[in-house]
């Protein structure tokens, strides 16, 4: 990867993660108040965490995958 490209990956990843806090945000519309929005706030930034944390390490898509899955199912219980 270039040094430009590695220099842009941060940014890029802060971009997406302010999309998907914006997608939180626009489900108000579908709660009756906003006790949802920290909740899925922190789910939201730790599923970023946790997939950025592997594009860094350079773990493949599958593994990834398998990771998150672990994830997603610690958090539902």
């Amino acid at each position: 990867m270039t040094d430009e490209r590695r220099s842009l990956l941060p940014v890029a990843e802060v971009g997406l993660a302010v999309v998907t806090l914006a997608t939180v945000l626009g489900m108000r519309r579908l709660f009756v108040d906003g006790s949802f929005f920290w909740p899925l706030t922190a789910h939201a930034l730790a599923a970023h965490a946790i997939a950025t944390a592997c594009r860094r390490r350079g773990i493949g898509a599958v593994p990834a995958a398998a990771i998150m899955l672990g994830a997603a199912a610690l958090a539902m219980t």
